[in-house]
């Protein structure tokens, strides 16, 4: 089995046509040359961390992988490894919750194929294990959590706290905003949201600090976001990005 040729999933036809002009004789001889077919499927991770940048275009817009759930890419500006997670892998089910899976909202540009709206509840959590082998070595990521707020929307105006459970002993918290806050406000709150190219808002959540991180095969995350005045209900999230900072 040889490969021939590689894409990225847009959802849209592909057409391609591949040459192959000569066989080598060292390999093949003299003797006919036999054709089962040809085989499509997906690109692994393995596959895409082993395998020489030949398109830089497409590794900044990045490769889905594992069944479009993860997204890889390399940054445009350091050129280190990103990737995102979505929203329906990463968001933890609880009983307390009500969320649900939705087609993204038709204003903004999401590559994966569902989002997830809260519902109710003052409060969600975000777990997943962070693969090692998808971040660049000897250096600082953040996690930022890509979303939206509806239009019917009429809570988060006020700060939401951040505490990562993991290591269970650990207190600390940050304070994050949703929303510009006010010139007032501003200087209170350190990690506010931006305005993303693809039309999705993003805020800091999250820190991994390489010098401080105890690096193995994976890093825990159990994020924990605290309204402090009401519910959530109306914030749509597409999922968590981590990038160099």
């Amino acid at each position: 089995m040889v490969e021939l040729f590689r894409f990225v999933n847009k959802d849209q036809t592909i057409d391609f046509e591949v040459l192959l002009e000569c066989f080598s004789r060292y390999y093949c001889g003299s003797f006919a040359i036999f054709f089962e077919g040809i085989e499509f499927r997906p690109v692994t991770v393995d596959a895409v961390l082993n395998k020489e940048i030949k398109d830089e275009k497409d590794m900044q817009e990045g490769i889905l992988l594992d069944q479009g759930e993860k997204l890889f890419s390399v940054s445009k500006v350091s050129m280190k490894k990103c990737y995102m997670l979505s929203a329906k892998s990463v968001i933890y089910s609880s009983p307390n919750v009500k969320c649900r899976n939705r087609v993204p909202p038709a204003r903004s540009r999401c590559r994966f194929t569902e989002v997830v709206e809260i519902l109710s509840h003052y409060e969600f959590r975000i777990k997943c294990s962070i693969e090692t082998k998808l971040l660049s070595p000897n250096t600082n990521y953040g996690c930022f959590l890509v979303f939206q707020i509806s239009e019917e929307c009429r809570g988060l105006k006020g700060p939401v706290k951040g505490r990562n459970l993991l290591p269970h002993k650990n207190k600390e918290t940050n304070i994050i905003s949703f929303r510009t806050p006010s010139q007032v406000n501003l200087q209170y709150l350190k990690w506010i949201p931006a305005e993303r190219e693809d039309g999705w808002m993003e805020v800091i959540v999250w820190k991994i600090h390489s010098e401080n991180e105890q690096i193995g095969e994976y890093i825990p995350m159990d994020m924990k976001l605290t309204n402090f005045e009401g519910s959530m209900s109306g914030l749509i999230v597409c999922g968590i990005e981590f990038r160099p900072i």
